[in-house]
């Protein structure tokens, strides 16, 4: 569609449609044209890139007002989503999570035990592997013989 398709009557449509909160491809479906066509009308005229600015900001602030009215009538939704969009140093979105049920907590003596342990493990699974990075296939041979390399590094022989 050439240029002289984006009439100025089809550019109010245009605006219009911006300002009701249409995308700028929406927007020029709605009034017969398509995206490159507007793109190239916005090379000839940057004044109308300054109108699309402004069409887009009021349907933004179309929104912004909606949302404020929202919050104001006591939607929670409305009041948290603008609390922490506009003041979030003041308010954060912190999401908490509750764990229920018995959490034991270990002393510094049986941490650092389970940390000896661990490197014990570490060191025999080393010293079996050699230089390998991964350990070998399963088999039942090779299960066995890391189990017990397993139970000798807890402190178990097995």
């Amino acid at each position: 569609m050439g240029e002289y398709k984006f009439t100025i009557e089809r550019r109010a449509i245009y605006l219009a449609s911006l300002r009701k909160g249409a995308r700028r491809g929406q927007a020029a479906e709605a009034c017969g044209v398509t995206s490159q066509c507007v793109r190239d009308y916005i090379e000839r005229d940057p004044d109308f890139k300054d109108a699309i600015d402004e069409a887009e900001i009021a349907a933004h602030e179309a929104v912004e007002n909606a949302l404020w009215h929202k919050a104001k009538n006591g939607n929670v939704q409305a009041i948290v989503f603008w609390l922490t969009n506009r003041m979030p140093d003041k308010w954060q979105n912190v999401n908490r999570h509750e764990f229920r049920g018995q959490i034991a907590a270990l002393s510094k003596g049986e941490v650092d035990l389970k940390l000896a342990q661990y490197d014990n493990l570490f060191a025999a699974m080393a010293d079996f592997y050699g230089d390998q990075k991964a350990l070998p296939e399963a088999e039942t041979e090779g299960e066995t013989v890391v189990e017990e390399v397993v139970m000798e590094g807890m402190g178990k022989t097995g």
